[in-house]
């Protein structure tokens, strides 16, 4: 697989995009990353013989990318910069995602997800 470095400020006036449409590039980026790399390792799943092996890649790669889904459309209210950590939570009663800059205390109907970082390759890291 190729490593590409991909940089958004490369995108004629990214910066000046609405909100939604800048989302928007970030999923369909993101949604085709993670396609391929299935893909990729779909293929090697008929060749291997070591299933189980295969089986937990994939399974973690997938659980990665719904994260990563998760996080890019949740509910934010602050600028989301390359390199900072943010806080994850889950509120149950409206079925969405919120992404704080701090942590603050749970409610009944919020679960804590943990805190992530975007990385330069603009997939969402856990770091706790």
């Amino acid at each position: 697989m190729n490593n590409i470095k991909f940089d958004l400020k490369n995108i004629d006036d990214f910066s000046t995009f609405q909100n939604i449409k800048k989302k928007k590039i970030l999923i369909l980026f993101n949604l085709n990353r993670y396609r391929f790399v299935l893909n990729e390792m779909k293929k090697l799943y008929e060749i291997i013989e070591d299933k189980k092996v295969m089986q937990k890649s994939i399974t973690k790669i997938f659980e990665e990318g719904c994260l990563n889904f998760n996080i890019i459309n949740s509910n934010y209210s602050c600028s989301i910069y390359i390199g900072s950590s943010y806080h994850l939570y889950f509120n149950a009663k409206e079925n969405k995602y919120f992404l704080y800059v701090l942590k603050k205390s749970t409610s009944d109907l919020e679960e804590y997800k943990g805190q992530f970082k975007l990385r330069e390759d603009l997939i969402w890291e856990k770091i706790d």
